[in-house]
């Protein structure tokens, strides 16, 4: 019960860093994206240490988020 609780708040801190970032991007605020990515990559190396059975699961989440942002990067930068 303990892994899944500290799983979950993990992956929920994970996208909240990410979601950040993106709003940040959509300002036009890079130096906010930026602490959004390093929140994120701070919630998944936790997970990372805490549980190193869920690597794969944590590892699609985080490109897909990744992916997420560039694309709005890019549709913003045109």
């Amino acid at each position: 019960m303990r892994t899944e609780l500290v799983f979950y708040a993990g992956t929920a801190g994970a996208w909240l860093g990410l979601a950040f970032g993106g709003w940040q991007l959509l300002r036009h605020n890079q130096a906010g994206a930026t602490q959004g990515l390093l929140l994120s990559a701070a919630f998944i190396a936790l997970l990372l240490l805490r549980n190193s059975r869920v690597i794969g699961d944590i590892w699609w989440s985080a490109l897909s988020g990744v992916a997420l942002l560039a694309v709005i990067g890019v549709l913003l930068t045109r």
